[in-house]
Parts: C-alpha cells; sequence; structure tokens
C-alpha cells in the first residue's frame, strides 16, 4: 500500500457536509486512490489552499442503464 492508499485506508465518512481531512495537493496518485475508495475533492472555504476530502455514505450512484447527456450539455 502506498503512501496515498494509507491516507485514504483508514478513514469513516466525515460529518454530513464536513471533509474527511484536508490535503494541501492533488497528485495523480492521490486522486486515483482516493477515487477508488470512495472519496472526493472539494475546494475547502475557510482554507483557499487546502483540499477538503469527502467520503458520503451512503454514496451516490448514478444509473447508466437509460442515462442520455443531452447535446447542448455535451
Amino acid at each position: 500500500m502506498g503512501v496515498a492508499a494509507a491516507r485514504f485506508h483508514h478513514h469513516k465518512p466525515g460529518p454530513r457536509g464536513k471533509g474527511v481531512f484536508l490535503s494541501g495537493s492533488a497528485l495523480v496518485a492521490t486522486m486515483l486512490d482516493a477515487y477508488a475508495r470512495g472519496y472526493f475533492p472539494m475546494g475547502d472555504p475557510d482554507d483557499p489552499g487546502a483540499l477538503a476530502w469527502y467520503n458520503p455514505d451512503p454514496r451516490g450512484v448514478l444509473p447508466l442503464e437509460g442515462f442520455h447527456v443531452p447535446r447542448t450539455v455535451a
């Protein structure tokens, strides 16, 4: 398990609307590991230089069967 994997391995979902932890970087390895474990980053309004990492419970799922992206969006 790499450094990025260790970072996301032991955290539980955070309180509603709160990040699990903050990070100052968005390296590719960190991003891929985070997404694979159900985390996603968003800017933190209280700290413009940091990313707040979220792990919602339950996670949102977008069913792809019958999913259509209108031309005006694509």
